[in-house]
């Protein structure tokens, strides 16, 4: 074979593996796509703590949060304990603004330091806080959350 059948011969190789390449990608994509998305709603998640032990590990649905009412769940400790049978206030906050949400949030304890939130309504996207107030027998403490909500 001549030296440039065999340079030709290289290229059209080297384009056919490009393309399978291209396709590999492709295919991969397709199946990560807006469907999959659509199937498993996505989640944020945050930890964030108080100024006297408290651990908040928070999740929000959707991700990222969103105008309207959005799910939330968290999980309590202090200094490392479960924490249980707390009172827990949450409250939706914009700073830039200076005011909270227009519902109030419910927070009741699912089980053992696993507490659920209803009615958490963003009114406006932008920067928001989540300001949790907890009380427990031995004290109380306050974390805050900050995140971004989109339209």
């Amino acid at each position: 074979m001549s030296r440039r059948k065999e340079e030709r011969r290289c290229r059209e190789v080297s384009r056919m593996w490009a393309l399978v390449g291209v396709l590999v990608l492709a295919m991969g994509a397709w199946g990560c796509g807006e469907d999959a998305d659509d199937e498993q709603e996505r989640v944020a998640s945050g930890a964030f703590e108080g100024e006297h032990g408290l651990l908040v590990e928070a999740t929000l649905s959707p991700d990222p949060p969103q105008v309207g009412e959005v799910e939330m769940e968290m999980e309590l400790s202090v200094d490392g304990s479960v924490l249980e049978g707390a009172e827990v206030e949450v409250e939706p906050w914009m700073p830039a603004h200076d005011h909270g949400s227009n519902t109030v949030a419910t927070v009741h304890e699912h089980h053992a330091g696993h507490y659920v939130v209803e009615d958490l309504t963003f009114s406006m996207a932008g920067h928001w806080e989540l300001r949790v107030f907890v009380e427990w027998d031995d004290g109380s403490d306050e974390a805050v959350w900050d995140f971004e909500v989109e339209e």
